[in-house]
């Protein structure tokens, strides 16, 4: 115990030593990971041994920063048609896998593995962005979010009362989220900004002050200026902005002195690109990321789709970490039911893990009653069950049944933000405005997830 508690303290005293390291210092910790993990991408990962050798590229080659463009660029649709065998690092032990999968807000969806240790400096880094706004060890986090993606076992250190995290599902309806809040009395209150609207626009000023909340977090969709303004103003809090993704953790995280979100370098190297090539401070880019620790399925050059503004590395606090603002992000809409009421929209995101034999999809509310749902099933697979999967989830999530208008593709074209826009509604508007109360009427319990949506699938 005390080795782990001795090892818990040195990644985070390495995280808060680092932030105000100078950018040369940076660079030279980025340059020996990033030769780590090509070297082991390249000797323990099929995908990648074979990516790198098409491109006529060998590890030893790897001698500056501005070598890591040699490398062919990744996303969710190139790695997604192969097996985890291709992408899971051979020599690293079944049992340290944990499995994980995106959301699919790209049109995408993959299934990933992390290892135990990946996870456990995703905590870590974490709390490095949480302290620097004063928050504590010994908070309690409550956090709205997929809980597929979260784990039964705790870490070692949440017994002793360290980074306490308790998890709810964003789709509970509001009714039961206010109950747990009232019961588990969080110091820090975390998740979409569409979902902490709906707690805001379902008590009174008096009440949200009463809840003993001390700040709140805002991650997984782009926060606007108005939706900021609104939470700050109705808590009486903080909010906190991170940046992040399933495939990495988090990014970046807001200064505690500035908006600007400082990227976590010493984690990961950062590019943005305009036509392949970098852009100066102050222009906008599409963000391509390589993870320095994430050794049992590495992302190297990794494309997310969003945009972002670089701001430079002389951010007023004087933190060294490069700092950006995020211009496009997993934007969604609203979906709205006959009496006027709305679903909650990451519900549909879900589906991918619902319907089985999916490679890509995007649904299309024309009115409460109709949807168009464009899809790209997996080779081979028989689209009439899997119709009828999306005709029964979708039914269930609004609560009636609606006509679906299905269109099969051979592919998608993304569109200008290089992102496919998974939900889209022809009535809604984006999450970010002012939200009429949200009655979300789906019970969660009746939605199944993992092996049985793929027990389901592979018996049609």
């Amino acid at each position: 115990m005390f080795f782990r508690l001795f090892n818990l303290y040195r990644h985070y005293r390495f995280l808060l030593r680092t932030q105000w390291a100078t950018e040369k210092t940076l660079r030279q910790i980025q340059l020996r990971g990033l030769k780590q993990i090509v070297r082991h991408a390249y000797q323990q990962v099929p995908y990648y041994r074979r990516l790198f050798d098409e491109a006529g590229f060998h590890p030893d080659q790897l001698q500056s920063l501005d070598d890591l463009r040699r490398i062919p660029i990744s996303d969710k649709a190139a790695m997604a048609p192969y097996s985890r065998k291709d992408l899971v690092s051979a020599n690293t032990p079944a049992r340290e896998l944990l499995p994980l999968s995106t959301a699919g807000s790209t049109g995408h969806p993959l299934n990933f593995c992390i290892s135990r240790d990946a996870k456990f400096l995703r905590v870590v880094t974490e709390w490095r962005a949480l302290s620097a706004h004063g928050v504590r060890w010994t908070d309690k986090v409550l956090a709205f979010r997929n809980t597929r993606h979260v784990y039964r076992d705790q870490f070692w250190f949440n017994r002793l009362g360290l980074m306490r995290r308790v998890f709810v599902h964003f789709g509970e309806p509001i009714e039961r989220k206010l109950e747990i809040i009232a019961r588990e009395r969080p110091t820090l209150l975390q998740g979409y900004p569409s979902v902490l609207l709906d707690i805001m626009n379902h008590l009174p000023e008096q009440k949200l002050r009463r809840l003993g909340l001390r700040y709140l977090v805002s991650c997984g969709e782009v926060l606007d200026s108005h939706a900021r303004r609104l939470l700050e103003e109705s808590f009486q809090i903080p909010l906190i902005n991170h940046y992040g993704a399933m495939e990495f953790g988090y990014l970046a995280w807001q200064c505690p002195e500035f908006d600007a979100l400082h990227l976590n370098e010493e984690m990961f190297v950062f590019e943005i690109l305009r036509n392949g090539r970098p852009v100066a401070d102050g222009e906008e880019g599409e963000i391509v990321i390589t993870s320095l620790h994430q050794f049992a399925m590495p992302f190297i050059r990794y494309r997310l789709g969003d945009r972002v503004r670089v701001l430079g590395h002389h951010c007023p606090c004087g933190r060294g970490l490069n700092t950006i603002d995020v211009l496009m992000g997993r934007t969604t809409d609203r979906i709205i039911r006959r009496d006027g009421s709305e679903a909650n929209p990451h519900l549909f995101h879900l589906l991918y893990h619902e319907v089985s034999g999916l490679f890509q999809y995007q649904i299309i509310q024309r009115s409460p009653d109709r949807f168009r749902v464009r899809f790209v099933p997996l080779p081979g697979r028989e689209t009439d069950s899997l119709k009828r999967r999306f005709q029964e989830k979708i039914d269930q999530i609004m609560g009636y049944p609606v006509a679906i208008e299905f269109e099969k593709l051979d592919q998608f074209t993304p569109g200008e933000t290089g992102k496919l826009k998974l939900v889209q509604s022809e009535i809604g508007q984006p999450i970010t405005a002012i939200a009429p109360s949200i009655r979300d009427q789906v019970f969660l319990d009746t939605i199944t997830l993992g092996e049985k949506a793929e027990s389901a699938g592979s018996k049609g």
